[in-house]
């Protein structure tokens, strides 16, 4: 069966309520309203934003319980966090068939960019491997200054 949007979605629903029956919990009400925003986003997010999103569907939801629950989807190995330039985490979904995800952060505007490297587990399951490790995952994060922001004061991608 082609993988599709709809089939990565199941997936990872499913494997977030296997995650909380195995840690004796349960896909809450309030779970289900986050990992369904967590789940059908695309882009690279804060937790400022994930709840923003969330008190659209449940006013009641708090900051504590989206951070508990992107905690244990990490934990689940759905998502994976990375440092902003401020230092501030922004999550992405991991992707479900591959093994290694990478981004750049720009260090002007804290913007992040996710990246797909097909060589990147390739190169770095070699070191690991030259090291007498095997990689089950590679992730990448890349600081950079912005080329426009350099040469203007502005960029694009921060508005």
């Amino acid at each position: 069966m082609p993988e599709t949007p709809q089939n990565d979605f199941d997936k990872r629903f499913a494997a977030a309520a296997a995650h909380w029956a195995a840690n004796r919990s349960r896909m809450t009400i309030i779970r289900r309203i986050v990992c369904e925003i967590i789940f059908k986003t695309e882009q690279p997010f804060e937790a400022d934003w994930l709840l923003k999103e969330a008190r659209q569907t449940d006013n009641l939801i708090s900051m504590a319980t989206v951070y508990r629950t992107l905690k244990n989807l990490r934990e689940a190995d759905l998502i994976e966090e990375f440092l902003g330039a401020s230092g501030k985490g922004f999550y992405r979904l991991r992707p479900i068939s591959q093994t290694a995800s990478s981004c750049i952060v720009c260090k002007n505007c804290g913007t992040m960019v996710a990246l797909d490297d097909p060589c990147l587990p390739i190169r770095e399951g070699a070191q690991a491997h030259k090291n007498g490790f095997k990689a089950t995952h590679v992730r990448l994060q890349t600081e950079a200054t912005c080329d426009e922001f350099e040469s203007t004061g502005e960029c694009h991608r921060c508005k």
